[in-house]
């Protein structure tokens, strides 16, 4: 079967989206450096969602989010929502003995890794999602917009409200296109196996078809 067909949290499962920001190459599994700054804040916390480090993690959303709005940054603002959706969202994998932290989608049983949910709530996540929707849309901000709905659609699919999810996925698609439309140049800076971002929306989209079609 193709993964036109995969079933929504199959997919969820080994993609972690990660279309805030470039990630730091550097491996950061000790620590990471001092920062001021709520961008590389965000940057840190998606590394920290990579090494399974949950707490860490939401710590550098929270001190993002608290920055953005002191400055009033509705952007950031915004960013920091998408970034706490994703938080509640994603598998993270931890290794049961080990010193370094292993990458997203490598699970390995024989080496200890195991999946981590402690973390997960789906509502939370639908909440964020939403948030940063709202916080988007005062911007006009098509590309925010996009992985913003591709995100809640996610979640609405994980929690099985497919009707809602497909509703998410095809307003994502249509803020792709405004986005698009606006600059050609521009693109969700996604880290996936997809070619661009219209690959993976339509790869959610056409998912989400085939549930929906099964159910009846």
């Amino acid at each position: 079967m193709s993964y036109l067909l995969m079933r929504t949290e199959q997919i969820v499962e080994f993609v972690l989206i990660l279309i805030l920001c470039p990630i730091l190459t550097s491996c950061l599994a000790m620590g990471v450096p001092y920062t001021s700054s709520p961008h590389t804040l965000l940057v840190y916390s998606y590394e920290m969602m990579n090494q399974g480090r949950d707490l860490r993690a939401k710590e550098f959303i929270d001190k993002a989010l608290k920055k953005y709005s002191k400055a009033n940054d509705v952007s950031g603002m915004a960013e920091a929502y998408h970034a706490y959706g994703n938080y509640y969202k994603v598998i993270m994998y931890v290794p049961v003995r080990a010193t370094m932290y292993p990458n997203p989608g490598k699970e390995d049983p024989l080496k200890g890794y195991v999946k981590y949910t402690k973390h997960q709530d789906y509502g939370k996540s639908e909440e964020s999602f939403r948030k940063a929707i709202e916080l988007f849309s005062s911007l006009n901000n098509y590309a925010g917009l996009s992985k913003s709905y591709l995100g809640l659609g996610n979640v609405l699919s994980l929690q099985e409200k497919d009707n809602e999810a497909m509703e998410a996925y095809d307003k994502s698609l249509m803020y792709y296109y405004k986005m698009k439309e606006k600059d050609p140049q521009v693109e969700l800076p996604i880290l996936t196996d997809f070619k661009n971002g219209l690959e993976m929306i339509n790869a959610f989209r056409d998912s989400g078809k085939h549930r929906l079609e099964s159910e009846q």
